[in-house]
C-alpha cells in the first residue's frame, strides 16, 4: 500500500473519529480518568418522568458502549497508519483488500481471515 493511500485512510479515520467524539458529546463527557460517561439528567420527581430518565439513560449507556468500541477501533487503526502496519491482516499477515478498507477503515482481517473468523476458524 503507497503512502499517499495510507494518508488518505488515516484522513478518512480522523474524520470518523470527530464525527464519533461529537455525537458522543451530545449525551456524556468524560470524567476524571479520561473515559467519557453519560451525563445523567433530570427530567422531575414524576414516576413517568423517573422511568424516563433511566430508559433514556440505558439507551444512552448501551450507546456509549457502541461508540466507545468504534472510536478504539478507529485509534487502533490510526495508531496502525503511524506504525506501518496499516493495511496488513493481523491474521494473515497479506494485505488487506483496498475496497475492504473503503468500506471499513479499521479492519484487521483480510476478507478471507475475516469469513474464517466468522466461522470460527482462525
Amino acid at each position: 500500500m503507497t503512502k499517499d493511500l495510507i494518508k488518505k485512510f488515516k484522513e478518512i479515520l480522523k474524520a470518523k473519529r470527530e464525527q464519533i467524539v461529537s455525537q458522543i458529546s451530545k449525551f456524556a463527557k468524560k470524567n476524571q480518568e479520561g473515559e467519557y460517561e453519560v451525563i445523567h439528567e433530570e427530567y422531575g420527581n414524576s414516576d413517568e418522568e423517573n422511568s424516563d430518565e433511566i430508559e433514556d439513560e440505558m439507551q444512552n449507556k448501551s450507546l456509549l458502549d457502541t461508540l466507545s468500541s468504534e472510536l478504539q477501533a478507529i485509534d487502533k487503526a490510526i495508531d496502525r497508519t503511524e506504525s506501518g502496519s496499516y493495511g496488513k491482516c493481523e491474521s494473515c499477515g497479506g494485505l488487506i483488500e483496498e475496497n475492504r478498507l473503503k468500506f471499513n477503515p479499521e479492519a484487521t482481517l483480510c476478507s478471507s481471515c475475516q469469513i474464517k473468523k466468522e466461522k470460527d476458524l482462525i
